[in-house]
């Protein structure tokens, strides 16, 4: 798919956010909505998905932040021993930013290291999806303690 512009993005944000509406008032007011909050960047995502699981064989508290812009708008704790955190962001309620704005930081309670083998990066299990301008779904995997949909 090509790329659309700023104004056509936000315009598909909004039909998907009033799809389950029949007022087409709706969709103008989404739009509206998205206009006022999307900043005017070059590459807009539309982050809508984070999942993060572990697979620790005992207690590996975890503190996960998720910023736009080098302000943290997601911040939640997870106990990597069985723990599961999904946020959804419903339709109308995406993270609209650049491309290049979305980060995250993982960093163990009580300011321990990912160093030893016991409490290692590799029991950490998600991924953070978004939709860019060209309206196609991608995921970005955690791949490390601080990265970015850019670099993983």
């Amino acid at each position: 798919m090509t790329e659309t512009s700023r104004r056509e993005f936000i315009q598909y944000l909004a039909c998907v956010a009033a799809a389950s509406s029949p007022l087409p008032a709706t969709a103008e007011a989404f739009a509206q909505y998205y206009e006022a909050n999307t900043p005017h960047v070059d590459r807009l995502v539309a982050v809508d998905e984070i999942f993060l699981s572990g697979t620790a064989s005992r207690g590996f508290p975890l503190i996960f932040d998720l910023f736009k812009n080098d302000k943290m708008v997601v911040p939640y704790a997870i106990n990597l021993f069985g723990g599961v955190v999904r946020i959804y962001f419903g339709p109308d309620q995406k993270i609209v930013a650049g491309e290049s704005d979305i980060f995250w930081q993982m960093r163990r309670i009580g300011g321990l290291e990912f160093d030893d083998d016991e409490f290692s990066f590799r029991h950490v299990v998600g991924h953070v999806t978004y939709v860019g301008m060209d309206k196609v779904r991608r995921y970005a995997q955690f791949t490390k303690p601080q990265g970015s949909i850019v670099d993983p």
